[in-house]
């Protein structure tokens, strides 16, 4: 579980006021999309919180490690990240746009949703282990990284692969 709090109490009620932040932290794993991430470093928040009449935006950077899956190989590798943040939060319940939000309360933000939501926006879609990764091959599976198959694959254009089906299908004929 994520226990990220800044006491906001010194800019609370003063416009333009501000604290800088640095917070640091072990993450548990985070469950995302079928797979578990695992995060091989704390969690390092960096950031400033600043007082701007009726909300305080925090802005800021989050960096740690993780090990994910890639997505060719099936292989764990070691991610490293670093990704910015720039959020408010109401000092009072507001409605905006329909939707309540919720003020600060106890002069304390957690920012635990705001530093999962940023991490898990900020994954890459395809998780490569490396650009070049070669992944399995499709018949034997063997990773093409760390060995050579003997499967034998014939490339071919699947916009032509009815051609061949047809030639094949006139040489069976005769």
């Amino acid at each position: 579980m994520i226990f990220l709090k800044i006491d906001i109490s010194r800019i609370e009620k003063e416009t333009g006021a501000y604290i800088d932040f640095y917070i640091e932290q072990n993450i548990s794993p985070l469950d995302f999309q079928g797979e578990k991430i695992v995060f091989l470093k704390p969690f390092c928040v960096i950031g400033k919180a600043i007082n701007v009449g009726e909300f305080i935006t925090l802005r800021g950077t989050i960096k740690s490690a993780m090990e994910l899956h890639c997505h060719r190989c099936l292989e764990r590798f070691e991610l490293c990240f670093s990704t910015d943040f720039n959020e408010e939060f109401p000092l009072n319940t507001k409605v905006i746009e329909g939707e309540i939000q919720e003020g600060i309360k106890d002069h304390i933000i957690d920012i635990r949703n705001l530093v999962e939501n940023t991490v898990l926006l900020s994954l890459p879609m395809k998780r490569l282990c490396d650009e070049n990764c070669k992944g399995l091959c499709e018949r034997c599976g063997a990773n093409l990284n760390k060995e050579q198959c003997s499967c034998v694959t014939e490339k071919i254009d699947p916009r032509l692969a009815v051609l061949k089906q047809l030639l094949q299908n006139e040489n069976d004929e005769d």
